[in-house]
């Protein structure tokens, strides 16, 4: 499977669980709420919390679907702060961010003069809280929520003796031309003591730094994509993806091994959520009507 349908399956998690009864996730004995108020009353009857809790699709439920995914993207645009007066109250305050400042304030290499594009940050889970299947669309959102797997996903054919994308701590995106990349994999050099595996893999980028890349397979992949979460420049669930990709070099910069591929882009930006749009809400949006 593409990283394009492995990450649009993920993104369809998300209206599954706006449409789907979940076992466990009100009950703790394994029954679904619909079991357990099977002889009672429907007494939300008619409302959205009736239909979430009921499986439901209806326009109410997927105007909800779309305000949820409306303000998370537009919460990215801000930047907030707290801070308390004499009296202990709270004092919030809001700045719009400039999405563009941190590239420009990057630092980046010299070994090539390609211009940053965006840089994403390989931490946490960025669709951990729609974690599912194309197989099995079940949504269970108490696990999913604490997950914490590496948003940067690489396609292969076979099984490598490491995987670089659990090493990755952020990748550059450098502009070659407009359908050309260079990407960039920063690793740390120096060994992280909660993963056994890493003293071994930075081992092995030595042995590619003096004896070049032959027979290493960690360097062997057939496509590497991600979806913005946090993106500096970006909005948020956009897909990017890149396939052909052509080892470079590993340089060693500020405290990192850069290990650096010449790509094609095979999705450049793609909106996830766009399916999901419900017009006439946006155009109320639009007219400050009232929603």
């Amino acid at each position: 499977m593409s990283l394009r349908n492995y990450f649009r399956n993920k993104i369809m998690a998300i209206s599954v669980a706006f449409s789907s009864t979940e076992k466990n996730l009100f009950s703790q004995e394994g029954k679904s709420l619909e079991e357990e108020t099977k002889q009672e009353q429907r007494r939300f009857q008619g409302t959205v919390l009736d239909s979430l809790v009921h499986g439901e699709l209806t326009q109410e439920v997927k105007n909800l679907r779309w305000r949820t995914y409306k303000v998370l993207r537009e919460m990215d645009n801000y930047k907030f702060s707290y801070s308390t007066d004499k009296n202990d109250d709270t004092i919030v305050k809001t700045e719009v961010v400039d999405k563009k400042t941190f590239i420009v304030k990057t630092r980046i290499d010299t070994y090539d003069d390609y211009e940053l594009e965006l840089v994403f940050e390989n931490t946490g889970a960025t669709l951990g809280i729609i974690e599912s299947s194309h197989d099995n669309l079940s949504l269970k959102l108490h696990e999913a929520m604490t997950k914490n797997e590496k948003p940067l996903q690489i396609e292969r054919t076979f099984i490598p003796k490491f995987y670089i994308e659990n090493f990755t701590e952020k990748l550059n995106v450098r502009r070659i031309d407009a359908e050309n990349k260079l990407l960039e994999f920063y690793v740390s050099k120096y060994p992280d003591e909660g993963n056994s595996k890493s003293s071994a893999f930075l081992n092995q980028i030595k042995k590619v730094i003096e004896n070049g890349p032959s027979n290493y397979n960690f360097l062997q992949f057939d496509e590497v994509g991600f979806v913005t979460n946090q993106t500096a420049g970006l909005d948020d669930l956009l897909l990017y993806s890149y396939n052909n990709l052509t080892f470079d070099k590993i340089i060693d910069f500020n405290g990192k091994y850069v290990i650096k591929f010449k790509a094609q882009v095979l999705v450049n930006g793609e909106d996830l959520i766009k399916d999901y749009v419900e017009k006439e809400l946006e155009e109320k949006y639009a007219n400050k009507e009232k929603r």
